[in-house]
């Protein structure tokens, strides 16, 4: 076997090369954070701006008061909940924020649930990314028009679309279970000034 021998000069690019690698990933690193903390309030402010314009679609209100909700209701996912109130500060209904896995990625529906917790009264699908052309179909009017005015459950009352069961069976999964959380923290939020 023939003896490697290293230069003077070889060594020091052995040394030299992984921290000529260590300082090009430091300096990524550091752009990233950098973009990542420039960003951070644009996107929270698109996403406020979201759940507003989602609030406003399944149920018009004066105001919108921000209710304490556990994480997760059944297998969902809830982000946000809010009574909504008219001009006099008198109850409408409650606008309830719920995520849950569908056939390709999560839906995150808003879902507004009469005061009594007994009606639909609307629902918008917030985000979606279902199978173009077949799961996408729960974004359209003539599939969300079926949940207004619609009795709890509606799983006995809608219709699922055909070749996309799986995506609108779970928009009808998670409308069910905004009523359901209603009905679990109704009394609670009448204690938060919710009435």
């Amino acid at each position: 076997m023939a003896k490697v021998v290293f230069t003077k000069e070889d060594k020091i690019n052995i040394i030299k090369t992984p921290l000529i690698l260590f300082a090009i990933c430091l300096v990524a690193v550091a752009l990233l954070a950098a973009m990542n903390k420039v960003t951070e309030g644009p996107i929270a402010q698109n996403e406020e701006k979201a759940m507003m314009q989602a609030m406003q679609t399944v149920l018009p209100a004066s105001d919108y008061l921000s209710l304490t909700v556990s994480e997760s209701e059944g297998d969902c996912t809830v982000s946000r909940a809010s009574a909504a109130v008219d001009e006099k500060g008198e109850l409408l209904g409650y606008c309830i924020s719920l995520e849950k896995t569908g056939y390709k990625d999560t839906v995150s529906v808003m879902v507004a649930v009469s005061s009594d917790a007994k009606t639909v009264l609307g629902v918008d699908i917030v985000s979606q990314n279902e199978t173009p052309g077949l799961g996408s179909k729960i974004t359209k009017d003539n599939f969300l028009a079926q949940f207004f005015g619609t009795p709890a459950p509606v799983s006995a009352n809608v219709d699922t679309i055909s070749g996309a069961t799986v995506s609108s069976s779970t928009v009808v999964s998670i409308v069910d279970t905004a009523v359901v959380c209603v009905q679990n923290h109704q009394a609670a939020w009448e204690k938060e000034g919710a009435k």
